[in-house]
């Protein structure tokens, strides 16, 4: 984990100047899966951070698909690198409604068929992330704030809560692909994941069952 993160401010350099190549970003978001701690806060990437708002600002903005549901998310191309990765930055509006379920968040559960790189840029939200532990499914619960980077492979089921303000993040992902594409994200529930149906725990009890 040590190396892991001594490394990442060099590799999300990398990632940002289109030098990363997908295998090495799965590989990449993979070991932060598997070690269990996919949650990280860096103070060394709080320029970083600020350059990807910088840059959000001065993108063109790509068109960003909710399941039909009447929000307004935004989002900002940043990068794209051809056959590899690529990375949009979103802003996500307050929740439209309140409510415990997590199948009524603005995004509902969804998974993508790539790995992915998150950034927080602005604000804080909830995590809910699905894992399995002791072949049993389970949703990792957790806040996220500015500088924190989260890590998830491929066909993880997951969505934030937004609270009243939103909030923004950079979702980088090991192959672009453009969030206005049908398969960008594929419902959770049709792959018969039912996040709700699942017992929670927060993120620091995950992390001390395993430690």
């Amino acid at each position: 984990m040590k190396n892991l993160d001594t490394a990442f401010p060099d590799t999300i350099r990398k990632l940002l100047d289109g030098k990363l190549c997908s295998t090495d970003f799965e590989e990449y978001t993979q070991a932060y899966w598997k070690s269990g701690q996919f949650i990280r806060n860096f103070s060394a990437i709080e320029d970083i951070a600020a350059e990807i708002r910088l840059r959000a600002e001065n993108s063109l903005e790509s068109s960003y698909g909710v399941g039909g549901r009447t929000v307004r998310f935004s989002s900002q191309h940043l990068f794209t690198t051809p056959s590899g990765p690529g990375a949009i930055h979103i802003i996500a509006p307050g929740e439209a409604i309140q409510s415990a379920f997590i199948r009524d968040r603005n995004r509902p559960p969804h998974i993508h068929n790539s790995g992915r790189i998150s950034i927080i840029t602005q604000n804080s939200a909830i995590l809910y992330i699905h894992r399995k532990m002791n072949n049993e499914d389970w949703v990792i619960e957790s806040r996220v704030s500015v500088n924190d980077v989260i890590f998830w492979p491929a066909y993880v089921a997951h969505t934030f809560h937004a609270g009243i303000n939103g909030f923004s993040l950079m979702s980088a992902m090991a192959q672009y692909m453009a969030p206005s594409e049908r398969e960008f994200a594929i419902p959770a529930d049709k792959l018969g994941l039912d996040l709700d149906a699942m017992p929670r725990i927060q993120y620091e009890e995950f992390l001390q069952s395993r430690y």
